[in-house]
């Protein structure tokens, strides 16, 4: 088995961050708001400029890109929350621990940036995820009824929250 590991992907990972995403797109279209045929066609520096505008997390199986998260965070009066969003793990790692691994550094990260809940919103035609993140401990917060419409049909996206924190942020000045 290969060797598991997590990091921060940077620019020069740009070639095959684009190549998961594209395949995750194409591969399981009702669990992604974006869409195949329109990302395929972005130039690489569309890719570039989101790697450099969030945080994006790799988990690599052995050198490959195996699976990846995206987290950003809110500023102002939306500071201490963060949002997770594109998460994939390749079917090939799937069940492995790589998912385990992303989702504990993210949770790590987020908690050493002060963010005091993490959130996200998974299809529910994507029953493993959903099991994934209810086993983390994310809390289901509404449900939006045809979110997305794959092939003419409209599936419903699952809203999920994390409290990384209880602690009432303290009033600025």
């Amino acid at each position: 088995m290969s060797v598991l590991s997590v990091r921060q992907l940077g620019l020069e990972d740009t070639e095959a961050s684009r190549a998961l995403r594209l395949e995750a797109l194409r591969d399981f279209p009702e669990a992604f708001g974006g869409d195949y045929a329109e990302e395929a066609k972005w130039p690489v520096s569309e890719f570039c400029r989101r790697l450099q505008s969030r945080t994006v997390l790799g988990g690599f199986m052995g050198d490959t890109l195996a699976g990846s998260l995206s987290l950003g965070e809110g500023s102002g009066k939306m500071a201490h929350r963060g949002f997770v969003a594109g998460v994939y793990v390749t079917p090939a790692a799937q069940g492995g621990g790589l998912a385990q691994m992303i989702w504990d550094r993210t949770v790590d990260l987020a908690r050493a940036r002060g963010v005091q809940q993490l959130e996200l919103c998974v299809s529910e035609d994507s029953p493993r995820a959903v099991a994934f993140y209810r086993r983390q401990g994310c809390e289901e917060i509404g449900r939006v009824p045809r979110a997305l419409c794959v092939g003419g049909r409209y599936i419903a996206e699952l809203q999920l929250v994390l409290p990384l924190s209880l602690e009432t942020p303290r009033p600025a000045g």
